[in-house]
């Protein structure tokens, strides 16, 4: 398999670094401002309202509820859907999305459509097939993929 393309960071993860100042464990607020359209700093103050402890990872109930206050919703997508797109016999070979899968196989990705995508400890937004987080050209496994819809 081909090396792993190296690109360099969204506009819109960028800005999130700015506006993060340097906290960590801020993955689901990225996620979630990039995904609605929202700053950063709007989606923090939702989460820590509702119980998000700064510094540490977020609870998945504060996710969705965040979400859904934000006027969205979130449907469950299975990586099989995205896998029998792909060309040639990554169709049939591969077995699991990973995060650096929009860049390489953009025609699937590029669909006009918001997902949020959990890894190990870890999610990240890919918004019209670009990766908005630091995985972007990493190989991260997908354990779930959500798609993100304005209600």
């Amino acid at each position: 398999m081909a090396r792993i393309a190296k690109v360099g960071k969204s506009e819109v993860y960028a800005a999130h670094l700015v506006q993060s100042k340097g906290e960590r464990g801020d993955c689901a607020v990225r996620a979630v401002a990039a995904l609605t359209d929202t700053s950063y700093e709007v989606v923090h103050a939702i989460m820590t309202r509702r119980g998000r402890v700064h510094g540490k990872g977020t609870a998945w109930a504060i996710i969705w509820a965040t979400i859904e206050e934000l006027g969205f919703t979130v449907a469950v997508r299975n990586a099989t859907s995205f896998i029998q797109r792909y060309p040639g016999s990554h169709a049939t070979a591969l077995k699991s999305v990973t995060t650096h899968h929009p860049d390489r196989f953009p025609d699937v990705w590029k669909d006009g459509k918001r997902y949020m995508i959990s890894t190990r400890a870890h999610v990240l937004a890919v918004i019209n097939g670009v990766n908005h987080d630091w995985t972007r050209g990493k190989a991260k496994r997908a354990i779930k993929i959500y798609e993100i819809v304005r209600k």
